[in-house]
Parts: structure tokens; C-alpha cells; sequence
């Protein structure tokens, strides 16, 4: 059981209690244990503060961040929730196919894609502009870069 408790001195503390009912003789006792949480509980409440504020970065701009392996087919890792909004397609869909950016990618870019993409490697460059079409799920016009 977690609980908040407030020290003789108004600080605020959290416990973990655990409780065991103990008989000694005729007699029944209560043995309880509070392990100081509040570090650990002071930081999962940042660690999710953070996350809030890291979603929200992430979903609140027209630019989509991904990630991507370095290797075979180049399938996305991760991918930020607006996706959706720029191709129609869910970000499940990109990560559960590796395939599946390269599968929608217009068929007039993919030649130029797949001779862009060694070059990313080769020159070890970490941020790159490679411009194409994307075949959406109901949504015209997307170009992606």
C-alpha cells in the first residue's frame, strides 16, 4: 500500500507499508513496514511530466520524427503520432511492416530514394533532405522530406 504522509515538521513524504498480522503467545499483533518512496515517487512524477511534455512536442507540429534502422530495408523504429494526420496511415502500420514507408512511397520516387539513402551512410551525415511523394490513405497531396 502506498500512502502519503506529512512529517512532524508539514513535509510531505510517501511510504510503502507492508503489513503482516503476527500472534506471539495469545496475543495478536500487527507488524508494519513503511520504506521511504519519495525520491522514486518524485521522480516518476517528473519522468511523466516529461513525457507529457514530450508527446505533446512531438504531435503538435506538422513535421513527423522518426526513427529508422541503419540497415536492410531501412523500416521505421519510431515514429510520432501526426503521421496519421499527414498520410492517413496509422503509426502502427509503419512499424509493424518494415516495409510499409518504401510500399507507399510514390512509385516515381522509390528509384530516387534507394539511391539517396547509401549516400546518407556513406558521407556519415546525421540529418538529411531527401524529398518525396507519398501514396495516402484518402489525403492528396502529401510530400514528405
Amino acid at each position: 500500500l502506498e500512502l502519503q504522509v506529512r512529517t512532524k515538521g508539514g513535509e510531505s513524504r510517501y511510504g510503502l507499508f507492508n503489513a503482516v498480522m503476527m500472534t506471539l503467545g495469545n496475543e495478536k499483533y500487527l507488524h508494519t513496514v513503511m520504506t521511504d518512496i519519495t525520491d522514486r515517487t518524485r521522480l516518476e512524477e517528473q519522468l511523466l511530466i516529461a513525457n507529457e511534455r514530450l508527446h505533446y512536442l512531438l504531435s503538435g507540429t506538422s513535421a513527423v520524427i522518426y526513427t529508422a534502422k541503419p540497415y536492410d530495408d531501412c523500416g521505421a523504429t519510431f515514429i510520432s503520432e501526426n503521421v496519421s494526420q499527414l498520410t492517413g496511415y496509422k503509426p502502427d502500420e509503419f512499424l509493424e511492416t518494415s516495409s510499409f514507408w518504401l510500399d507507399h512511397v510514390h512509385p516515381d520516387d522509390v528509384e530516387h530514394i534507394l539511391a539517396e539513402l547509401p549516400l546518407i551512410f556513406e558521407r556519415n551525415l546525421h540529418i538529411t533532405n531527401i524529398v518525396f511523394s507519398v501514396r495516402t490513405a484518402g489525403i492528396s497531396g502529401c510530400v514528405m522530406k
